[in-house]
């Protein structure tokens, strides 16, 4: 089962696999094609794929807002976009807040509401970011990955 996936990184059970690459993110879930040899029986061309399923990501999601409400009161996130949050930042002397992808929130306007790119980030800059709810306003990265530079 897949505890974990972080960067190029998956842990099943206690062994750490280095995935070659996400092939296919959708509603459905996240396929991972590992290129590990060893996972994939004795043949090492064969290529073993891992289906992260959506129900394991809302399960993970789920619990992970459990947790923040334990660990701070203040923490906000708009509720149409959970499926973005990727973790938490902290500061020191501040509560933890929710971190949610930039691209991704972008993504779910697109797919959901059937908008552009440009509609899309427009209402994302003016409706999201542009909306402050106090000191448990959620924060949201641009990963390198995805800034064009």
């Amino acid at each position: 089962m897949v505890e974990s996936l972080i960067s190029n990184q998956m842990v099943v059970g206690s062994n750490p696999i280095h995935c070659s690459k996400i092939c296919a993110c959708s509603s459905v879930g996240l396929e991972l094609r590992i290129s590990n040899p060893s996972v994939g029986g004795s043949n090492p061309s064969r290529r073993t794929i891992f289906f992260l399923e959506r129900d394991n990501m809302e399960k993970k999601i789920e619990d992970f807002l459990e947790y923040m409400g334990e660990i701070s009161e203040d923490a906000l996130y708009p509720t149409d976009l959970a499926d973005a949050i990727i973790g938490r930042v902290e500061r020191f002397g501040q509560s933890p807040l929710i971190l949610l992808n930039r691209k991704k929130c972008i993504d779910i306007f697109m797919e959901r509401d059937k908008m552009t790119w440009e509609e899309a980030e427009e209402h994302f800059e003016f409706n999201v970011i542009g909306s402050w709810v106090g000191d448990g306003t959620p924060c949201f990265a641009t990963l390198i990955e995805d800034e064009e530079l």
